[in-house]
């Protein structure tokens, strides 16, 4: 696995493996020294990402190509294809539980400092939450080829909100720009499910450079993106949990250089 901590509180992944550790947090204050196991692939599991890639495949035709065009996106029509599967197929088979305290106890008393929670025993318990659907998701775009890592950050919905929310998903790099995939929150339309994915209004030399910056200097930092379909923008990005300022929304950066606002920037 190919782990790098951003922060304090934010962690990449790529190359997920059975037997791989990744720290997780979400809605546990704190959580970060916790992790999860992935200790195996359900045979459930498995099954969904054989209709995924069979979904992905059936999709991809030009009538669907013609339709990513006439909505103004340029992700690559592959790419969408298996996120559109995905989402369709695993919501499908496994409905969520509506998130209650009791769903959070229950998720909570599968992880402790002294305990690695494993994703098979959240799977069946039906307790996954941002992390485990983005994990998943990492799991299965291995399995298509796509370039994407798994991303423990957090989420803002505007810049003027005081406090960003904990949040998983997954970072994906195509010839036509990088995305954000949210699978943890697909969109529910009138013509059914459809995949939650952002263009990142950064280029791929932009966020190396932000991430660079970020582990040499323990920042917090976020950036802007842009709903395909919605055209809503969204912020993501590595917070600390505790402190958040909207000002340390990236603005707009040139081609070269990731402009932050450094008199407001935490030290």
């Amino acid at each position: 696995m190919d782990l790098k901590q951003i922060n304090n509180t934010s962690i990449t992944a790529a190359n997920i493996s059975i037997g791989d550790k990744i720290p997780v947090g979400g809605t546990m204050p704190g959580a970060f020294n916790l992790s999860l196991e992935i200790d195996k692939i359900p045979d459930e599991l498995a099954d969904a990402f054989k209709k995924m890639h069979e979904n992905a495949a059936r999709i991809n035709t030009p009538a669907y190509v013609k339709w990513l065009h006439d909505i103004g996106t340029n992700i690559p029509p592959d790419v969408f294809a298996h996120l559109f599967a995905f989402s369709r197929v695993f919501n499908t088979m496994f409905p969520s539980v509506a998130a209650s305290p009791d769903m959070y106890i229950a998720r909570g008393a599968e992880f402790s400092e002294s305990n690695t929670a494993q994703l098979s025993n959240l799977f069946h318990k039906n307790l996954f939450q941002c992390a485990e659907f983005a994990i998943v998701a990492q799991l299965y775009l291995q399995t298509t080829g796509i370039d994407s890592k798994y991303v423990g950050g957090e989420f803002l919905s505007s810049p003027t909100v005081e406090f960003g929310d904990s949040h998983s998903w997954n970072e994906i790099h195509t010839e036509n720009g990088e995305y954000i995939f949210d699978p943890a929150n697909p969109m529910y339309t009138n013509i059914g499910i459809m995949p939650n994915i952002s263009r990142i209004k950064l280029n791929s030399k932009q966020m190396v450079q932000l991430r660079s910056m970020l582990m040499k200097k323990r920042r917090v930092a976020y950036f802007p993106v842009e709903n395909i379909l919605t055209h809503h923008t969204a912020y993501y990005g590595y917070g600390d949990g505790v402190s958040v300022f909207p000002e340390l929304v990236i603005s707009a950066p040139d081609i070269n250089t990731v402009h932050v606002k450094k008199s407001l920037m935490r030290e």
